[in-house]
């Protein structure tokens, strides 16, 4: 089994949280379903601040108008 470690190249391989949660629980044994969850609940949180920060910068840049008139 692979070691998931953070690599400072931006090329390097490496796991997404998707991917972990599709591959590393395969063979858990006991409460996976509430580290799945947190998990999947993780990468919920992260893409809505993704998306709301992206907003907030194409609000800033472009003014008050909408961006997808």
């Amino acid at each position: 089994m692979a070691i998931a470690q953070i690599s400072a190249s931006l090329f390097a391989s490496g796991y997404t949280l998707p991917s972990v949660i599709a591959n590393e629980f395969t063979e858990a044994v006991g409460d996976v379903y509430s580290v799945r969850s947190f998990i999947s609940c993780r990468l919920v949180l992260i893409t809505i601040a993704v998306n709301v920060i992206a907003r907030l910068l194409v609000w800033r840049f472009t003014g008050s108008e909408s961006a997808a008139a």
